[in-house]
């Protein structure tokens, strides 16, 4: 191997004396031939890859991070994400300026100090102290994840490939499946609106059906009738059509008001296309038949009920009916 260049900043030799160097974190490739780097001093620095530019150079751009890294980080979609030793770090990376900038959302846990890596839709740091495995959000920091973990050593740093992330601690290598986390509060799209639907009854006159005698039966099936009526709803939805159709009564109780009979009609149930107008068909009870073959007023009240996502809707049609 040849060297090619090199960058130390200009005040090497006392964070050297003072034990604050940049050796405890390895460089970060990024963007824009980039290199974030950052020490035990807790300041990062952006260098350029094509020109680290020597002893005492400026870098492209410097701030300070925290109380100081050791063991590294990681750049993930935009952020960098650094191990420090009072909390992991997002910073979000303005590549073409060149700059970086803490992340808004991002509440710094101060118990991940591990360095740290991302998978499954998280970053994992551990802290060896305490012997705990972190699964921070990838924007909030918030822990998603807290895995207890056997005795390790200093800095230890999970890895993770096909699904698992994997873990050296002080005598052993764990392997943990990595689940995918629930998405952030207030992150899930609104819930759409309930179905608007509209229902009518096609006509007041009941169609009269008579089944055909089957093969091998010596009657036909008995006389039915069914009502139509047309419904309609905004959106794709199952319904359930029921109903019940009141008997006025020609005698009047004893307080002078016309007697009624209801009869529950049984539900129909159908898939409506959006926006598309269907015809369903509703059967009426023999009784309801004969209700209507003796000239007997009737009227039928109609309900479809709908269920979406966003809500159960439910509207209504009245009609007299007649044969």
């Amino acid at each position: 191997m040849t060297l090619l260049d090199h960058w130390t900043p200009s005040s090497w030799q006392s964070l050297d004396s003072g034990d604050v160097d940049l050796g405890s974190s390895e460089p970060v490739p990024l963007p824009n031939s980039l290199v974030f780097q950052i020490g035990k001093q807790g300041v990062g620095y952006l260098l350029s890859a094509a020109h680290l530019g020597g002893t005492g150079a400026s870098p492209a751009y410097s701030a300070s991070v925290c109380s100081g890294s050791w063991g590294g980080a990681v750049y993930y979609n935009g952020i960098i994400y650094v191990t420090c030793s009072n909390g992991l770090r997002a910073l979000a990376l303005n590549a073409s300026a060149p700059s970086f900038s803490p992340v808004g959302t991002w509440q710094v846990n101060a118990n991940a100090i591990g360095p740290p890596t991302v998978a499954g839709g998280l970053v994992w740091a551990t802290n060896w102290k305490d012997t705990t495995l972190y699964g921070p959000n990838l924007q909030t920091g918030q822990a998603v994840v807290h895995q207890t973990t056997p005795p390790m050593d200093h800095f230890a740093t999970p890895s993770a490939s096909d699904g698992k992330l994997f873990l050296a601690t002080g005598h052993t290598v764990e392997a943990y499946t990595i689940a995918n986390p629930s998405a952030p509060a207030g992150s899930s799209p609104p819930a759409p609106p309930p179905a608007k639907c509209s229902l009518k009854v096609r006509s007041s006159r009941v169609k009269l059906h008579h089944p055909k005698r089957r093969k091998g039966y010596k009657h036909a099936p008995p006389a039915y009738a069914t009502v139509a009526v047309i419904a309609k709803c905004d959106q794709a939805v199952q319904v359930k059509l029921g109903g019940a159709v009141s008997e006025h009564l020609s005698k009047h109780s004893r307080r002078g008001k016309a007697k009624t009979r209801s009869f529950h009609v049984a539900a129909v149930r159908a898939r409506l296309s959006a926006g598309v107008t269907r015809t369903l068909q509703i059967r009426l009870t023999p009784a309801l038949l004969s209700a209507l073959r003796r000239h007997v007023r009737e009227s039928g009240k109609f309900t479809p009920t709908t269920t979406t996502a966003g809500g159960t809707t439910r509207v209504g049609a009245n009609r007299a009916l007649r044969l």
